[in-house]
């Protein structure tokens, strides 16, 4: 699909990138090894945008932990328990990080999953993510999809 230039303008602006070429490619990837940490969070001007490190403790949740085998499904289910958890610990939320069954069932409360999904060894994704942060922490959540291969 080819996007006007108009339209590629109003992405890159929205989301801080440059108009000069395409971006999402692995040879873009940005090297924050060169920010220096310090206050709340750290910023770095990146083509015409800027990075920002968020700085706080977390858990790391990962496959298999607690015994539980979410090998090869569970990514999305322990990175949000990862996000949570952030929230926990800056004392931003006082729940207890949710098991891949409580994150399942709170889509099913929310109309967005059938019962039948409980219990399941169904993926979710980064909508279903921002669904389950906005019912557990009332957290408003904004996703912006970004198109790889804009030809420019």
């Amino acid at each position: 699909m080819i996007l006007s230039f108009e339209i590629r303008r109003s992405l890159h602006t929205r989301v801080g990138l440059p108009f000069d070429r395409p971006l999402l490619k692995i040879a873009n990837a940005l090297d924050f090894s060169k920010l220096k940490i310090g206050g709340l969070g750290s910023q770095q001007k990146v083509f015409g945008g800027s990075v920002s490190l968020v700085q706080g403790s977390y858990e790391y949740f990962h496959y298999l932990q607690d015994g539980f085998n979410d090998s090869g499904w569970g990514c999305a289910y322990r990175s949000l328990q990862t996000i949570i958890s952030w929230f926990r610990l800056q004392n931003y939320s006082s729940i207890e990080v949710p098991s891949h069954r409580e994150i399942q069932q709170s889509l099913v409360v929310i109309g967005d999953k059938d019962s039948s999904f409980v219990g399941t060894r169904d993926w979710i994704g980064a909508m279903e993510l921002t669904f389950v942060l906005d019912k557990l922490l009332g957290a408003s959540i904004l996703l912006i999809t970004v198109f790889g291969n804009i030809n420019l």
